[in-house]
């Protein structure tokens, strides 16, 4: 058996004192050996372990990571209702997660895997080197309970931004659109003028990775039938690519077969009692898979709002962003829409390089917000990458009419989303002057556009 070294990011310093809070999700065979080793064992001299709640399902446990300030998670494979969205859960939550037996198909990076007869001493010494340990410690605990330590494969650490992102096979662009907490940004309408916009260079595939209410469905007219959940239960066991191809490609509805014949579209979860199908292994192999050989040339995912940590939204979010070429935040120009703005790119910039972050200002009237590049100076030199007019007129018809805002014709905020659309390829140029990197990276046109 083998598992991941990487301790996952802890959103505390880990501990209390001398004090390991755990969250239990064990079956009632190993709860009468484990619940009495814990309470008696020392993390360290003078110390405790602390059990801050007994979880008997998955659905309290996830609960459970969002309520609980537990240090560790402790979980037993015969947990009722165990599912990778669950562990997806905890490891978005930066706890460490500790896991007996094997997790099996719901396996995620992350997650420390213990063989199921691994004693109970050496369970506590897993929880302590997890929580307080280096990684040489976690080493040591694991090779005592039997575990070969090695990374996963297609594993990544959490808060590592050294790491190459999984584009292994990819040959497409990926580009993500998201927005801070509490959305109604105008993100999913970029998403749609993105794919719009890009089907004139490359087949383009607009993916609707909202979990909690997406729209993309209903701002097109199109069948939510079709969906991301059908397409998961359809490839529950592993496939081929061919197989994943035949499945996506059955899946998927034109955009508009007459305007924009070459742009797709996944609509997103249909109901939210829907969600647990997913979880953020399908989605980052779904996109790698619509995204490689004999995929789109253009894979463009409306992410929306930036969810809380721990939970399945939330490690689903992330897990897109990561994998990301681009990453486009949408922010309203307004003070109170710039400091959620703030927030998110502070989080995005722990787990995204700076070439890949570009900032959509939506919604702008000129004259009442304050200048785009002193809105970039403001947010640490993120470059803002559109200033989209605030169009109401041009996208209340295109949201009535259930059209691209792009097939209306020439419009204020269709032209701004059209010029981004265009150099959402464009990489850095070697010739650039040192002073103008910090803005250029690969949008030059609106350096251009200043002169």
């Amino acid at each position: 058996m083998t598992t991941a070294v990487e301790v996952p990011r802890r959103r505390r310093a880990g501990g209390t004192g001398s004090t390991i809070r755990v969250l239990v999700a064990i079956e009632s065979t190993r709860d009468r050996t484990l619940l009495p080793a814990l309470h008696s064992a020392a993390p360290v001299a003078g110390g405790a372990f602390l059990v801050t709640r007994r979880c008997m399902t998955a659905e309290q446990l996830a609960s459970a990571v969002q309520e609980d300030q537990a240090d560790a998670v402790l979980i037993g494979e015969g947990l009722f209702g165990l599912d990778a969205a669950t562990l997806a859960c905890c490891v978005d939550a930066g706890i460490p997660t500790v896991m007996l037996g094997a997790a099996g198909r719901a396996a995620s990076p992350g997650i420390l895997e213990l063989p199921s007869e691994t004693t109970p001493a050496q369970v506590c010494a897993v929880l302590a080197a997890a929580v307080w340990g280096t990684r040489e410690q976690l080493d040591e605990s694991l090779d005592a309970a039997g575990v070969a330590s090695r990374p996963r494969i297609g594993g990544r650490s959490a808060h590592s931004r050294d790491e190459t992102p999984p584009t292994a096979g990819r040959q497409g662009l990926v580009a993500a659109v998201v927005g801070p907490p509490r959305g109604n940004v105008g993100a999913t309408r970029g998403a749609i003028e993105l794919v719009a916009a890009r089907e004139r260079h490359q087949s383009t595939l607009l993916l609707d990775g909202v979990l909690d209410e997406p729209s993309v469905a209903a701002s097109l007219g199109l069948n939510p039938a079709r969906n991301l959940t059908v397409l998961a239960a359809s490839v529950a066991e592993q496939g081929s690519r061919e197989r994943w191809t035949r499945l996506l490609r059955e899946e998927i509805q034109p955009l508009d077969r007459q305007q924009y014949p070459r742009a797709a579209v996944l609509a997103g979860v249909p109901s939210p009692a829907l969600r647990h199908r997913l979880d953020p292994e399908f989605l980052v192999e779904l996109v790698s898979h619509a995204s490689g050989p004999g995929g789109f040339g253009c894979v463009v995912v409306d992410a929306g709002a930036e969810p809380p940590a721990g939970t399945l939204e939330g490690a689903c979010w992330r897990a897109l962003v990561e994998m990301a070429d681009r990453v486009l935040l949408v922010a309203m120009p307004d003070v109170v829409g710039l400091r959620r703005a703030t927030g998110t790119l502070e989080r995005l910039e722990a787990r995204v390089e700076p070439e890949r972050l570009g900032l959509v200002l939506s919604r702008y009237r000129r004259g009442e917000h304050d200048d785009a590049a002193e809105i970039a100076a403001v947010l640490g030199g993120v470059p803002v990458v559109a200033v989209v007019p605030d169009d109401v007129r041009a996208c209340t018809q295109a949201l009535r009419l259930q059209r691209p805002l792009l097939s209306l014709g020439r419009t204020a905020a269709g032209r701004e989303l059209r010029r981004l659309a265009d150099h959402l390829h464009v990489e850095p140029s070697s010739t650039t002057r040192p002073a103008q990197r910090q803005h250029a990276r690969w949008w030059p046109w609106r350096q251009s556009r200043r002169r």
